[in-house]
């Protein structure tokens, strides 16, 4: 199986949203999700399931990445991506339901840094908004990470494995 690991998109501020958990995307950070979807489809990956946090701009961005990857299955809201909520093996034991070739799961620094670090086996560096990382995983113990797909890098790949 391969996860695909990301960060929701640049959203507005929480004191202009009224608070974090309705906080949505800005127009960059839809911007920068559309070419992140394209890096995905000029490397022939699309995804086959997407799990998003509950959090308006980790559907917001899921929502984003499954028209711009042309996935056709409907956006997963997983509890167990809430920032607060969930937990590490929580994420986990939704990924390995979804049961597919290509999962695509949107979530929050650090919980998604955390589960991403704990699939690949190595330590990652804090995610930025739209980063996403590739693990090849077998659905159990510790997988491999192939690479992290840096939006605000002028190279954005950086290979891992």
């Amino acid at each position: 199986m391969r996860l695909l690991l990301m960060r929701h998109g640049a959203a507005v501020d929480p004191r202009v949203a009224g608070d974090d958990h309705r906080r949505w995307l800005t127009d960059d950070g839809r911007r920068c999700l559309r070419a992140q979807s394209e890096r995905l489809l000029e490397l022939g990956i699309k995804p086959d399931a997407i799990l998003s946090s509950p959090l308006v701009r980790a559907v917001q961005t899921a929502e984003v990445m499954a028209h711009g990857c042309g996935c056709t299955g409907a956006v997963r809201v997983a509890p167990e991506l809430h920032p607060s909520l969930g937990t590490t093996g929580d994420a986990v034991a939704a990924l390995r339901l979804t049961a597919v070739e290509t999962a695509l799961a949107v979530g929050h620094e650090p919980l998604i840094r955390v589960l991403a670090s704990h699939l690949a086996g190595v330590d990652l560096p804090a995610f930025r908004t739209g980063m996403i990382c590739c693990v090849s995983w077998s659905g159990e113990g510790i997988g491999s990470s192939d690479w992290l797909m840096d939006p605000s890098r002028a190279e954005p790949m950086v290979y891992l494995g």
